[in-house]
């Protein structure tokens, strides 16, 4: 995702695994963030809202991983805005 957006993107990730992106840009500096762009995807299960109690969902994108014609994986992306920060 950093490659894509490009360095003036920050990125970050939440993994219950540490990776390289908890070096580059630690989840209590992301979580601080007036919006955040969430992608997850089917695979994975709950809601971010539910751990991000000071967003709300501002929008909703879907995308459906085809292989062989098959939908494997739908991948959503989610804006999340800060409550109350206008």
């Amino acid at each position: 995702m950093q490659a894509l957006l490009g360095s003036s993107v920050r990125v970050g990730c939440e993994t219950d695994v540490g990776d390289d992106f908890d070096k580059f840009l630690p989840r209590s500096q992301w979580m601080r963030a007036k919006s955040i762009i969430y992608v997850t995807d089917d695979r994975f299960s709950g809601e971010p809202q539910a751990h991000l109690t000071d967003y709300s969902v501002q929008a909703v994108a879907r995308l459906g991983i085809r292989r062989g014609g098959v939908v494997v994986r739908t991948i959503r992306i989610m804006r999340l805005g800060r409550m109350g920060s206008g």
